[in-house]
């Protein structure tokens, strides 16, 4: 069966190949009963009805009905021959908007099918190799670095919280508004703040999440503890903390890159991260193979650098330079030795 939830994934390209296939057979049956479509969008509608489409958005949904026309044309003709001609695009052009607006999503991709998507949540994907950039309704600017990912809920958004889902790492500048807590939520933990300016790595492989505090407070709290709680530790700026996964212990210690431009330009940043992590955050970003023998111990090797983001040999060689370190590379493949 067809229902609205479905129809919202489909219009916000998250269906996976079965879902996918359901709706445009859906669409192009002539005996389909469209009334979830059109419920959905009036849902929608009542969510939308005081808000101004940006400029920037206007452009994207541009190439959205593009995409619609040419790649999902089933839907397209579908629609065309059940309602006026004048009125077609429109409620293309408005459902590819109602499933992208609240944030300016300029230059982010749509989250992938096989990504965990939680029922009532939008999800952006950054799976370029340079950061991207989006602009949250209440004004807070987040940079998404390479292959992460953020969810929050666009008509819960303000109204009480300001919420967000993050897995892998973002920077985020957060306007200043008392009465709505921006929280992001990351595994185990959670980070509590007013209005500051942050960077989280929380990426899954790895063995610790981590808080750069650059301006500001923040609260660090463990995941599910109530806005009251008094939480783990509060940062102040400068500080950064550390929280291990394997015994939920944490530490702080002083944040030694402090600028928060390094971020906000694209650049690699390693905030005294195993030069482990550092290696695979870099086969992720360059979509390379990078081996290191047995016998090269890596247990206490720790990074602490900005790097511009650019050739992914110049990247590695000056990383593994720290440790006099070197590589050999055959094709796509890069040996440490």
């Amino acid at each position: 069966m067809i229902n609205k939830y479905i129809l919202q994934k489909y219009f916000s390209g998250l269906c996976d190949a079965e879902e996918h296939s359901r709706v445009v057979n859906f669409l192009a049956n002539e005996q389909s009963d469209l009334a979830a479509l059109h419920e959905l969008l009036e849902e929608e509608a009542a969510h939308a009805q005081e808000e101004v489409l940006p400029v920037t958005l206007e452009k994207e949904l541009h190439k959205g009905v593009y995409r619609y026309i040419f790649i999902n044309g089933v839907l397209v003709r579908r629609l065309w021959q059940t309602v006026a001609a004048a009125a077609v695009l429109l409620p293309v052009l408005f459902a590819w908007h109602l499933f992208s607006k609240k944030a300016d999503f300029k230059n982010l991709a749509k989250v992938k099918a096989n990504t965990h998507l939680d029922e009532g949540w939008k999800v952006l994907l950054n799976k370029g190799n340079e950061n991207q950039k989006a602009t949250m309704p209440d004004g807070t600017q987040i940079w998404l670095m390479a292959h992460s990912s953020i969810q929050y809920q666009p008509h819960l958004y303000g109204k009480h919280l300001r919420e967000i889902k993050l897995e892998g790492e973002a920077f985020f500048d957060v306007a200043t508004d008392a009465q709505h807590p921006f929280i992001v939520r990351h595994g185990v933990i959670s980070t509590q703040v007013l209005g500051t300016s942050f960077n989280i790595e929380a990426y899954d492989n790895e063995g610790a999440i981590r808080i750069a505090l650059v301006s500001g407070k923040v609260m660090v709290k463990r995941t599910g503890d109530s806005l009251e709680a008094a939480g783990l530790k509060t940062l102040s700026a400068g500080q950064l903390l550390s929280y291990r996964k394997k015994d939920n212990s944490y530490r702080v210690k002083p944040l030694v890159i402090k600028d928060e431009a390094v971020w906000k330009q694209g650049n690699i940043v390693f905030n005294d991260i195993p030069l482990k992590d550092a290696l695979t955050r870099l086969r992720k970003k360059y979509d390379i193979t990078i081996e290191a023998p047995d016998h090269i111990d890596m247990s206490n090797m720790r990074v602490t650098a900005v790097f511009k983001s650019g050739n992914a040999e110049q990247v590695l060689q000056n990383l593994l330079f720290i440790h006099n370190l070197h590589f050999r590379k055959h094709k796509n493949v890069f040996t440490i030795f």
